[in-house]
Formats: structure tokens, C-alpha cells, sequence
């Protein structure tokens, strides 16, 4: 990549899809020497696309749009004549990830590519790597042997891979490592929630959103270096638009609460303002969520 394209140009996205605001991530990744980054008060889409076009002209380029959550058709065709119209050198790409299968029809040129988790072995390895010291590992089978145990738990995902070992770090207490077994289980096993009768109860639109939120798409979960903090308002809010509840998991905590459930202000409040889902479908969602962490909200 780095000798294919002379300028690489890395753009988040996420929920913000709007013109001039993805255009000026663009011009400013495009101008990572300057230290003085535009910003957007200074200047209009036509500005954007004039400072772009003379930034990519002649220059083999690759952009990535990272985390893009935009299903509007109409904004995607407008950036992308905007992108074409960039003049570019031959052979300058633009790729686009999403965690959205619609997103990926709407803005798929070619054929999407959908990312499949580590082997079994590189997922072992990516953890043996951030638990212990270069070949340390085998000077302790019995925690490679827990560590094997975790590393099934972490759908071959290198992030969690990655957050699960550095927490496990320079510990060489069996019992560590047994703890963090239990609670890892607890936050994983949230990550990859399953809710089929959510799926049958709804339409296509919110299955959809329902299967980013619940079925290992990892997308609403966040992994700190402390913890597994498992953000699922984030998501349900796609469903609902209001946030319904956060669970944290906490790999480093002292105590044995490993988990803490926050509500804003209440659960059963957040219900009854969500009006574009079906109130089967949200107690669903509540029950699912409870019979995972073990936890109750006492919804009246």
C-alpha cells in the first residue's frame, strides 16, 4: 500500500455523512503536513472541492472511509461524483467500510468483502503476544491453557484478542487468570447475544439493526485496555433513538463487581418514549439482555 499509493488518505466517517463535513476529513487527512487544519466555518462545499481538486490532481491515491452508517443513496452518488471528478491518477481507489450490509449495497461498486475473524491459531498467537513476554508462554502451561479458553471466546476478533491479553499482562496468579476467565465469559457472551425471536418479530429494516446490535458485529462494543465495556445503547438507539442501557464489565476491577448497569433516567421511562418500535419487540430486547448479564431491570 504504502509504494502502490503516494498519498493515503484515512477518513471516520461513522455517523456523519454529511457533505461538507466528509469533504473536509478528506482535505484535511490530504494535508496531514500542515499544521493548520481548515475548518469548517472557514469554508463552503464549492471552496472543499476546488482545494481537493487541486490537492489530488495528477496523484495516485488511496482513500478509506472508515465506519460509514449513511443509507442515503442520493448522498453517496453526490460524493462520489464529487471523488470522480477529483482527476486522480490511474489506478486510485476508494474503499469504504462499513458494519452494514445495506450501507454496503448502497455504496457497492464492486463486490462487498466481508472480514472474517483470525484462525484459531493466529488468535492464540495475537494473545500469547500481548500476555506474556516473548517466549515466556511456555514457561507456563497452565495459563496457556486458560488462555485458550479465552481466545474461543473471542470469535477471532484481533481487538479483543489484543485488550483480553494486555490485561493479563506480567500475571502469573492462576487464579488471575481464572477470575478473568469468568468475567471475560460474562462481557463475550453479551458481545454475541442472540435475540431470534426479536428477528422473526420484526420487519427487514429492524432485524437489520437488531442483528448489528446483538449478533457479534461488534460494532456498539468498545474495549478499553481496563475492560469490556459493552456500549449496547449505542446501537439500540439506531432502533429506538433514545439510549436504553449500558452493561460494563470490568477485567481489572478488584472486587467482584464486574458489572453496573446505568440508566437514563430509567429503563421503563426510555420504553415508552421509543415510538418507532413495536413494545413486544422492546421487552424483548430487555428480557434478552437480562437473561445474558443475569442482571433485572424491575420494568412495572
Amino acid at each position: 500500500v504504502v509504494e502502490s499509493f503516494p498519498l493515503k488518505m484515512w477518513v471516520c466517517v461513522s455517523d456523519d455523512f454529511e457533505l461538507k463535513n466528509v469533504l473536509l476529513k478528506i482535505l484535511n487527512s490530504a494535508s496531514v503536513s500542515n499544521s493548520n487544519p481548515i475548518h469548517q466555518e472557514n469554508i463552503d462545499v464549492e471552496q472543499l472541492q476546488n482545494h481537493l481538486r487541486n490537492k489530488l490532481v495528477g496523484q495516485k491515491f488511496l482513500l478509506v472511509l472508515d465506519d460509514v452508517w449513511n443509507e442515503d443513496r442520493v448522498k453517496w452518488e453526490e460524493l462520489k461524483d464529487i471523488i470522480q471528478g477529483f482527476a486522480g491518477a490511474e489506478g486510485s481507489k476508494v474503499l469504504a467500510t462499513t458494519r452494514s450490509h445495506i450501507v454496503a449495497n448502497v455504496m457497492g461498486t464492486t463486490s462487498s468483502h466481508i472480514l472474517q475473524g483470525l484462525s484459531s491459531k493466529d488468535s492464540l498467537s495475537v494473545f500469547v503476544k500481548w500476555a506474556f513476554k516473548e517466549g515466556e508462554v511456555e514457561n507456563y502451561p497452565e495459563l496457556k491453557k486458560i488462555g485458550e479458553e479465552i481466545v474461543k471466546k473471542c470469535g477471532g476478533l484481533p481487538l479483543a484478542l489484543r485488550t483480553l491479553g494486555s490485561s493479563l499482562f506480567l500475571k502469573f496468579d492462576i487464579e488471575d487468570w481464572k477470575n478473568a476467565l469468568r468475567k471475560d465469559e460474562l462481557g463475550l457472551e453479551i458481545m454475541q447475544i442472540s435475540v431470534p425471536t426479536i428477528t422473526a418479530l420484526a420487519a427487514d429494516p429492524i432485524a437489520s439493526l437488531i442483528d448489528t446490535a446483538f449478533i457479534g458485529h461488534i460494532g456498539p462494543v468498545e474495549l478499553d485496555s481496563v475492560g469490556v465495556s459493552i456500549a449496547i445503547f449505542n446501537q439500540v438507539s439506531k432502533i429506538a433513538i433514545i439510549p436504553l442501557v449500558s452493561v460494563t464489565t470490568s477485567l481489572v476491577a478488584e472486587e467482584d463487581a464486574a458489572v453496573k448497569l446505568q440508566s437514563e433516567p430509567s429503563v421503563k421511562e426510555m420504553l415508552i418514549k421509543a415510538s418507532l418500535v413495536n413494545e413486544e419487540i422492546q421487552l424483548e430486547v430487555v428480557e434478552n439482555i437480562e437473561q445474558s448479564a443475569g442482571i433485572s431491570f424491575h420494568l412495572q
